[in-house]
């Protein structure tokens, strides 16, 4: 190797290593999610982190290390399946890599033994975790046998260790770390929006992988008495009133998993994060640069938002008087009224109409979810 390619070769490992050491705090999860699922297969692993010019983010790269015999007994089949295990594995409990790749090398588990290496059995309440180097003798790795923890208690004790002994109390390093979750969580979300009541009562849901993640709701004072005319007056006109955001339980268990902290200062960070990141692109719309996020509740009855339905478009062969007939038997709205509301207000039936269908849709959908999903209630919330 002459000197260029020397050079070449220092410079590419010292950035291999400057983009790894920003994930070395999760080498004791990846090390756990690794042997979850190849515990019995493979003498060791390596792992490195690098970049795609095809592909945006952070990707990881895994290097399972079998014998030729060990893979032979693992089967090409299992290891498809296992592999998979694994990848997914790695998805749900570290979701900061945007590429897994997993392969597997046969050269570096030793299966010959020399003169420098010792066979002794391990002790009584030990077990052999591949080899080890001690004063240029090769030993069996002997490790304690532990009772073997559920895959979450495991991780969420690594997880409590790693991340407690950096951050033992909130600062600007944690705050970061949850504001990144939440990029990550509420990446590629949809907003549907909602005009409860005309012109002073709004909603946007945010639906992510086709159920409902938050669900936000605006005021704007409304002038309108108990029993007369409405307040007419556009959106522009009002002063904005209140905003709340409601989420549900199964983030907040997903974020404390991940990242653990007091949970009221965990819906503290979440309240400044949605208010200067969401509620920011919303007041825009708006053409307004005075709302607030009052609240942040997590829902009490229901662990995990509903599914999304998508707004609906009229049929072209619907007729006024069928839009008119659905509102008629499914309000308290007489013919008269409706005929009043459309004339005060054009597109006011079809607006009324198309709600009404969705709703019944969204209706039905949830319906086959609960009953396809039955889920206990979490107590804690």
């Amino acid at each position: 190797m002459n000197l260029k390619q020397h050079i070449k070769k220092i410079l590419k490992e010292e950035h291999q290593w400057n983009l790894k050491k920003n994930h070395l705090r999760y080498e004791k999860l990846i090390n756990k999610l690794v042997y979850e699922i190849f515990d019995e297969g493979i003498c060791g692993f390596d792992w490195d982190t690098f970049k795609l010019e095809t592909r945006e983010g952070m990707s990881i790269r895994i290097v399972l290390h079998f014998t030729e015999e060990s893979f032979q007994d693992f089967d090409y089949e299992r290891y498809g399946k296992s592999k998979q295990e694994l990848k997914n594995l790695i998805e749900d409990y570290l979701p900061k890599f945007d590429g897994i790749y997993i392969a597997y090398d046969t050269t570096k588990c030793r299966e010959e033994m020399n003169e420098s290496e010792l066979t002794e059995r391990c002790w009584k309440g030990y077990t052999q975790k591949g080899m080890k180097t001690m004063f240029g003798k090769r030993y069996p790795n002997c490790v304690k046998i532990k009772k073997k923890k559920t895959m979450k208690e495991s991780i969420r004790n690594i997880l409590i260790q790693e991340v407690n002994k950096k951050y033992p109390k909130p600062n600007e390093k944690v705050d970061k770390l949850v504001y990144r979750w939440l990029d990550n969580y509420f990446e590629g979300s949809q907003i549907y929006k909602h005009e409860s009541w005309k012109h002073w009562s709004f909603r946007f849901e945010f639906c992510k992988n086709g159920r409902e993640i938050a669900d936000l709701h605006l005021d704007f004072d409304d002038r309108s008495p108990d029993w007369g005319p409405r307040d007419k007056r556009p959106t522009s006109e009002r002063s904005f009133n209140k905003a709340w955001l409601y989420i549900y339980p199964v983030m907040i268990d997903e974020l404390l998993t991940d990242i653990p902290i007091r949970k009221n200062y965990l819906l503290y960070l979440i309240e400044e994060w949605f208010e200067d990141t969401k509620l920011n692109e919303i007041q825009q719309g708006f053409n307004r640069s005075d709302m607030s996020l009052d609240y942040v509740y997590v829902s009490e009855t229901k662990k995990k938002g509903e599914l999304c339905v998508p707004p609906v478009s009229k049929s072209e062969d619907v007729t006024m008087q069928e839009m008119m007939d659905l509102i008629k038997k499914t309000t308290l709205y007489s013919y008269k009224d409706i005929e009043k509301n459309e004339e005060e207000e054009p597109g006011w039936v079809e607006e009324l109409y198309l709600a009404k269908l969705r709703g019944k849709e969204q209706e039905r959908l949830n319906q086959e979810d609960r009953d396809n999903n039955p889920e206990p209630f979490n107590d804690d919330y």
